[in-house]
């Protein structure tokens, strides 16, 4: 078997592979971080005794807003603006996973940047898993496609994600993610 010569399309493809393998491994690293169990009694009593149902249709309009666009930002680069990309991502997400986020996607930043990846996403749907406003959580799947390019591959490759993204609402009224599990 034989190396692949430098700017070879073996090369190009083997660099756009890395960078979708990047992004599955910090999403890989990421599982476990914030999970939270459904509470089945509070969402039974949160029914009967929560808030209306008009005020429980707008905190899920939200939710899933917000959620769609933290999986965008999640699995969104530029190798230019790294850094950036990165602190901006970072405020989507509760103070403990913004963290653990920081610390794992550091560790990615000299291949993204020696690939000179960009990776853009968009969200394609989004399901809300639970809603309890008492509780101030929520859980929401959200289903991705990204397309990541290189200098080398500038049509790029498609991958598709999608992500568990458990929400916590803040004193502040806003929901942050606590995390970014793949399912």
């Amino acid at each position: 078997m034989t190396s692949p010569t430098p700017g070879s399309s073996n090369e190009s493809a083997r660099a756009v592979t890395v960078a979708a393998l990047v992004i599955a491994i910090v999403a890989g690293a990421l599982t476990g971080i914030g999970l939270h169990k459904r509470n089945h009694d509070a969402d039974v009593a949160n029914r009967s005794t929560g808030p209306s149902a008009s005020a429980m249709a707008a905190q899920a309009k939200t939710v899933l807003a917000d959620a769609g666009q933290y999986a965008v930002d999640f699995t969104s680069f530029d190798y230019l603006t790294l850094s950036q990309d990165r602190a901006s991502t970072a405020k989507d997400f509760t103070p403990a996973f913004a963290k653990i986020y920081t610390k794992q996607s550091a560790a990615s930043a000299p291949l993204v940047r020696k690939a000179k990846a960009v990776a853009v996403a968009r969200a394609d749907s989004s399901a809300l898993q639970s809603l309890n406003t008492v509780d101030g959580t929520a859980s929401v799947i959200v289903a991705v496609t990204i397309t990541t390019k290189n200098v080398k591959s500038p049509s790029g490759a498609l991958s598709y994600y999608r992500f568990q993204i458990p929400l916590e609402r803040q004193a502040d009224g806003a929901w942050l993610a606590s995390g970014m599990d793949p399912v």
